[in-house]
């Protein structure tokens, strides 16, 4: 399968934003808390317009026959209670279900540490659905391990 993975452009953008509500759908299974209007709104394309503005994004996209097939965001930031400075987030990252198992995930995570690294990142992040075994199972196998763990009670 010839898939690109490039630089996302701001015309990628309602492509992206396909791609991301699909991924909220997908993640309603491990939390029902997420806006699934969220993406479509003014807020949630605010959101990736300036993502993909940034100087201190990453977005990267697969695109293959003129269709992207998933994208990965990461943001850059430093943050003065840490020593080891500037830190990149995976905030989001999105395979469509007919273009998985191909090695697109690596690939995107492997591109976006290429960059961190040239841009000065000391450490690549992501948070992940705790029941989400296999998205966990997915970034240990690229290199991930266990850092900081958040826990949460409902307060009803």
């Amino acid at each position: 399968m010839d898939i690109l993975i490039r630089k996302a452009k701001i015309d990628d953008l309602d492509s992206i934003l396909v791609l991301n509500k699909a991924l909220f759908d997908y993640e309603e299974e491990f939390n029902s808390e997420y806006n699934l209007n969220w993406t479509y709104s003014e807020k949630g394309r605010e959101y990736f317009k300036k993502r993909l503005e940034s100087d201190s994004s990453i977005v990267l996209v697969a695109e293959t026959n003129n269709k992207l097939a998933g994208y990965i965001l990461t943001f850059i930031e430093s943050h003065s209670i840490r020593s080891k400075n500037p830190i990149a987030e995976v905030e989001n990252m999105f395979i469509d279900k007919d273009y998985r198992k191909h090695g697109l995930g690596s690939r995107f995570l492997q591109e976006t540490k290429r960059i961190a690294k040239e841009r000065g990142v000391k450490r690549l992040e992501v948070e992940v659905e705790a029941q989400n075994l296999a998205a966990i199972g997915f970034y240990k196998k690229n290199g991930f391990e266990d850092f900081e763990a958040t826990l949460q009670m409902k307060i009803d």
